[in-house]
C-alpha cells in the first residue's frame, strides 16, 4: 500500500511527526515490535525530504 504525504497540511505533518516519535520511543523500550506501516512509510518519506532540502 502506498501513502501520499506530499499534500499534508502543517497540522497533519506535525501530528504524524509526534505519532512517529512516540512510536519510536515505544519501539526502543520494546513495547512494540515494529512501526505501523503508515509511520514507517512516513519516516522514509521524511528522510528523503530532509535529504532533498539540503540541495534546495
Amino acid at each position: 500500500m502506498r501513502y501520499g504525504f506530499n499534500h499534508l497540511s502543517d497540522d497533519e505533518f506535525v501530528s504524524l511527526c509526534k505519532e512517529l516519535n512516540k512510536n519510536k520511543g515505544l519501539l526502543l523500550i520494546g513495547a512494540i515490535r515494529e512501526l505501523p506501516p503508515k509511520l514507517a512509510a512516513f519516516s522514509e518519506w521524511r528522510k528523503g525530504l530532509t535529504y532533498m532540502s539540503a540541495y534546495a
